[in-house]
């Protein structure tokens, strides 16, 4: 039985996600000079998680991705805000450094939760968590100190929008995953999923931004 390792995911405009890199590159700048190592994730791989799903039959992917189409002609295109920064699980050891939707939660949320829903009558586990909107900037190897005084509370990336909703394969490599989109999803649109791409970014244009700059 082939499997696939999937995830649901939600793409934020090209603007927004430059200025995501942006921050990161700063970020990075000041947890270097720390002495914190961390693996930083790459310009194309910058997404909102809406389901993490696993391990995946490959034949369950054509049901999920119908599932997901119904759910998206229930919402519109999302504005989002992204102020926060957010370590998990907490910022005394974090494993996790993140920008956080502050603006637009709720729907961000709502969204969520009817994938999540959708999921579970396919055969997935309900999350159990309260969902947390946030985008991923690196996950830490190594913490040096304490992170309040190398790191603002805040991070200001502005306003974006989400249009997609996206069914992601994820490929382990050597240098860190690899994102394929299996189907794609615009929001509000009564449309079928376009038929995905195979290439490792969700969007070409996205490949301008280069992973190797910190």
């Amino acid at each position: 039985m082939e499997t696939v390792r999937a995830f649901v995911g939600c793409l934020v405009d090209l603007g927004t996600t430059r200025r995501f890199v942006d921050l990161s590159r700063a970020l990075r700048r000041s947890l270097d000079a720390a002495g914190w190592k961390a693996a930083w994730v790459p310009p194309p791989n910058l997404h909102i998680t809406l389901k993490f799903l696993g391990e995946v039959d490959a034949g369950v992917a054509p049901a999920v991705s119908d599932a997901l189409a119904a759910v998206v002609r229930r919402h519109g295109a999302l504005r989002l805000g992204f102020r926060d920064l957010v370590a998990l699980p907490d910022r005394e050891a974090p494993r996790v450094l993140a920008v956080g939707v502050t603006d637009g939660h709720e729907a961000l949320a709502a969204l969520a939760r009817d994938v999540d829903e959708a999921c579970f009558e396919l055969g997935f586990p309900r999350e159990k968590r309260p969902f947390l909107g946030h985008v991923t900037l690196a996950r830490v190897k190594h913490q040096a100190g304490a992170l309040d005084p190398v790191t603002p509370v805040r991070l200001d990336a502005g306003v974006g929008a989400a249009h997609d909703v996206v069914l992601y394969r994820s490929d382990l490599q050597r240098n860190g995953a690899e994102y394929h989109a299996l189907s794609r999803h615009p929001l509000g649109e009564q449309r079928s999923a376009q038929s995905a791409v195979k290439q490792s970014s969700p969007e070409r244009s996205r490949q301008d931004m280069s992973p190797k700059e910190g």
